[in-house]
């Protein structure tokens, strides 16, 4: 019997200013601790994927644990039709070679 793949939601987590920001570890560590994916080859510096079973809410406050003021810390669903437009067109290789082959990301598939 195949394994069934669970269901999750995939965003963008942000944080203005990214490295400069002095809350940059904290976002880093939180981003890292929901094993986020840098959309590029860089690293993760301002911005990250994360495919989780979480609500967008959940993952804010995940993530802001980690950090003393989440004030710049942005978060926003990619779905299939944000997926058509900048800035989430970009993450549509990321996310066919690292997200949809484990797991049922219900409003990307279509």
């Amino acid at each position: 019997m195949a394994k069934q793949k669970s269901t999750k939601y995939l965003y963008e987590v942000s944080l203005d200013g990214g490295r400069s920001n002095p809350q940059w570890q904290g976002f880093y560590d939180g981003v890292t601790s929901l094993n986020g994916k840098s959309p590029d080859f860089v690293g993760i510096t301002r911005v990250a994927v994360v495919g989780t079973h979480h609500s967008a809410h959940s993952v804010k406050r995940l993530i802001a644990g980690h950090m003393d003021d989440d004030s710049d810390l942005e978060i926003e669903e990619i779905t299939n039709s944000s997926l058509q437009d900048f800035p989430h067109s970009v993450y549509g290789q990321l996310i066919r070679d690292y997200f949809l082959p484990y797991g049922d990301y219900p409003n990307v598939e279509g």
